[in-house]
């Protein structure tokens, strides 16, 4: 059982120092966004004068998600 623990621990070093030497060349982790692909759809409505409940509706989105995507489009226009 130690060895098996020792092996572990071996195991999570190289993990770790690989997400490091990953993250150091600018790579980037995790699941990819999915709503950038909305920004163009939610600047148009933005210029149509619709609020984020209105987006959210017309694009089917969870109020939070379109919520996100207006602050990045927002963001962009400064």
């Amino acid at each position: 059982m130690a060895v098996a623990e020792f092996e572990r621990e071996i195991i999570r070093e190289r993990v770790n120092a690989g997400l490091r030497a990953a993250r150091a060349r600018g790579k980037r982790l995790g699941r990819p966004r999915t709503l950038d692909q909305h920004l163009p759809r939610v600047e148009v409505l933005l210029a149509a004068g619709k609020n984020v409940s209105q987006i959210a509706r017309d694009l089917a989105l969870p109020y939070s998600s379109a919520h996100k995507i207006v602050k990045a489009a927002c963001r962009e226009a400064s």
